[in-house]
């Protein structure tokens, strides 16, 4: 309600926590500015599809923080360089903040509720580890000190390597000659589709017809009756073997009951500990799982 009058509103977002130690620049203001006036969510405008209650424009580049006038960074420039005005003070923005009840967020998709017990840590503790880095802070490793920022630099520069050797796979799996191998594609495709009850219209569609670079699907792709389907399970798997990490960590698994229920466990040895808790205990994780 905005006073006596019903406002409808649709969002549409994914949500991502943000954390004051991986703020910087443009989202260290944000980070402060979101802190100071009280704001838990922050929407952007592709995420407002009804009722946008006044949008604004937030640059941090556009505001002065202080009144310092000899500041260059404080003022509006012409073309040629020469000052025009001051900038107006950030101290003076707030967001235009309204509340929404929880009891209305909806999932994008119907999907099946997780009734697991048992659920894959996969990179939890990663995320946890680089979201507690402080890029100033000397932290002890098997090379001696390094600073927080040399770790998590090493840290992401093992995930590019990751996503480097996931794409080989992906090439491998779905590519000949780095173009797409139609017969591939629909070995997988109808793999992925038959493990999920797809109907055989579905799968029929899905045959090869032609050889070589005549080969091409009895329905193409564009026109099956549940393409979105198809997109989401090609989408998943790139950014299975791709984007997520692939170590021998993902094998670790989290139970809820563990904490209540019969004696303490011991969920990872000291000596695993031992070598993964620095970076080149990391990378001994990468060597093993490029083996």
């Amino acid at each position: 309600m905005e006073g006596d009058i019903p406002v409808h509103f649709y969002n549409k977002f994914a949500l991502f926590p943000l954390f004051k130690s991986i703020s910087y620049g443009f989202t260290k203001d944000l980070y402060e500015k979101m802190q100071e006036d009280g704001v838990d969510m922050l929407m952007f405008e592709s995420a407002v599809k009804v009722g946008s209650e006044g949008k604004q424009e937030f640059n941090p580049d556009t505001f002065r923080r202080s009144d310092d006038e000899n500041d260059e960074n404080n003022w509006k420039h012409d073309k040629d360089g020469n000052r025009i005005e001051m900038k107006p003070d950030i101290r003076n923005f707030h967001f235009n903040t309204y509340k929404q009840q929880y009891k209305f967020i909806r999932r994008q998709l119907n999907t099946d509720p997780n009734e697991e017990e048992r659920m894959h840590i996969g990179t939890q503790m990663l995320k946890i580890t680089l979201a507690n880095l402080f890029k100033e802070a000397m932290y002890k490793t098997s090379r001696g000190e390094i600073s927080g920022k040399e770790l998590r630099d090493d840290i992401m520069e093992c995930m590019k390597k990751l996503s480097d050797d996931g794409l080989r796979q992906l090439k491998e799996e779905l590519f000949t000659n780095d173009k797409i191998d139609i017969k591939k594609l629909s070995m997988f495709l109808k793999h992925e589709l038959t493990i999920r009850n797809a109907d055989a219209n579905t799968l029929e569609g899905l045959d090869v017809i032609g050889e070589g670079d005549d080969a091409r699907f009895v329905t193409p792709l564009e026109a099956m009756s549940n393409i979105e389907w198809i997109e989401s399970i090609l989408i998943s798997h790139i950014n299975k073997q791709v984007i997520d990490i692939n170590l021998p960590g993902n094998a670790f698994y989290q139970r809820s009951a563990f904490g209540i229920e019969g004696s303490p466990i011991r969920v990872i040895s000291d000596d695993v500990y031992n070598n993964t808790k620095d970076t080149e205990g990391f990378k001994g994780m990468l060597n093993k799982a490029k083996k």
